[in-house]
């Protein structure tokens, strides 16, 4: 995990992604390499998450998105063993769910004016 940050790989891939996590789902740019790095160790994320300045909506959006939105890399190895036409499934399945969530809970927030 460290060697990924110190080669500047996981704030690549942030910045990659950070449009897709502020505009779609309302947390801060900041949070896209934590979120990124959530793959390897979701633990980890979230205590980077924690040091970023943020509302306690977005703080609560984000630590949800980490809860769901991706399995870990031990649990893709499981599902890449249980069968490919399998994981696309799940990771379909998942994908969907993922940006429903995230698109209604900052719809939400829009509309609460919290976001």
């Amino acid at each position: 995990m460290n060697v990924l940050y110190l080669v500047g790989f996981i704030d690549w891939v942030g910045n990659v992604f950070s449009p897709v996590f502020v505009l779609w789902f309302g947390v801060p740019e900041a949070t896209a390499g934590p979120l990124i790095a959530a793959f390897l160790r979701k633990d980890l994320a979230v205590a980077q998450l924690s040091v970023i300045e943020m509302t306690p909506y977005q703080m609560i959006s984000a630590v949800v998105l980490v809860s769901i939105y991706f399995p870990c890399v031990a649990t893709f190895a499981m599902m890449i063993k249980e069968g490919v036409k399998e994981m696309l499934g799940a990771l379909a399945v998942l994908f969907v769910v993922v940006f429903l969530y995230g698109g209604l809970i900052h719809l939400i927030g829009i509309l609460l004016g919290v976001a």
